[in-house]
């Protein structure tokens, strides 16, 4: 059988080719496609058995690369892998046809539950959603849920202890992000040395560890480790998601010690709202990062690694 994986991110796109075949679906042909229109085109040309796709892509988003498919007349089986799932989202994409939402960062179990029906194996559920994801809240995420999500995301073990020395937005090679609600308000922010992005980024990129060390050493990085952080990132940001928290999403990131602007900044200055951390991945090495919410929101103190 053939599938078809629909995403904008190559490292995404790696990712959902091996939980693939760590779900027993390794023997399928894999097509790959980075946007929606590209998708359409994919779908056409190899008539793929199954569509696994993401939501926010250029050009079409995944919504409507499913509406076109479906308007067009095909029928075939379409489910979403997306790192993020509103309640909005998630009844456009049901309604549009798709069978399942499976959250980033998603597991074997999970992508053989809603796959094996699909592909011929098991009984076929009825169409749902799936939050393969630990709920969200408004304050600052337990280190045992940003543990277990790195560890699920980056396949090693991870270590997520107290910070020493928190990176500051627009230190040098430093990477900062912001989390956005509906409405564009920046609800945090996400600060990351240069040496969590370099061993982060290496290892979901499949960089070797001995290459990494000499990036980190040479205040250095390369395309494919900033495509890759960038996803941690992206993922990272479903922790504020879930049952009971306002839906938001990552929004603008400076890398590389860019400057970050004096309107996101400004409402975090002072904030008690903070968790300063240092990061380890094992085989990697570790790295400083702090997750930041704005001084007006009250404080939740986050809880240690059990």
């Amino acid at each position: 059988m053939k599938i078809l994986v629909v995403d904008d991110s190559r490292v995404m796109r790696q990712i959902v080719a091996r939980t693939l075949r760590q779900s027993g679906h390794g023997g399928h042909e894999i097509v790959e496609a980075d946007t929606g229109r590209a998708g359409l085109e994919a779908v056409a040309a190899h008539r793929p058995d199954l569509v696994l796709s993401d939501w926010n892509m250029p050009e079409m988003s995944g919504l409507e690369f499913l509406e076109a498919l479906r308007a067009a007349g095909d029928a075939t089986p379409f489910g979403f892998v997306t790192s993020e799932g509103s309640s909005l989202m998630r009844a456009q994409g049901m309604a549009a046809g798709a069978l399942f939402l499976i959250g980033k960062p998603f597991t074997a179990e999970s992508f053989a539950l809603h796959l094996d029906p699909v592909l011929g194996r098991g009984a076929a559920p009825a169409p749902t959603v799936v939050e393969d994801r630990v709920a969200g809240h408004m304050g600052l995420p337990e280190r045992k849920e940003a543990r277990d999500l790195l560890e699920r995301l980056l396949g090693r073990d991870c270590a997520v202890d107290n910070g020493v020395g928190a990176p500051a937005p627009g230190e040098a090679r430093s990477t900062t992000a912001e989390i956005v609600d509906d409405a564009g308000t920046v609800t945090a922010l996400l600060v990351a040395d240069h040496s969590l992005v370099v061993r982060a980024g290496a290892c979901l990129s499949l960089t070797p560890a001995p290459a990494a060390e000499d990036l980190v050493r040479d205040g250095e990085t390369t395309p494919p480790v900033r495509a890759a952080f960038g996803e941690v990132l992206n993922v990272f940001t479903s922790l504020f998601n879930g049952a009971g928290a306002p839906h938001v999403r990552l929004g603008r990131v400076w890398s590389d010690g860019e400057p970050v602007p004096h309107e996101v900044l400004a409402p975090m200055a002072g904030s008690l709202t903070r968790d300063d951390l240092t990061v380890t991945v094992s085989g990697y090495g570790a790295g400083r990062f702090s997750v930041v919410l704005p001084a007006t929101m009250p404080s939740m103190a986050a809880s240690g690694v059990a």
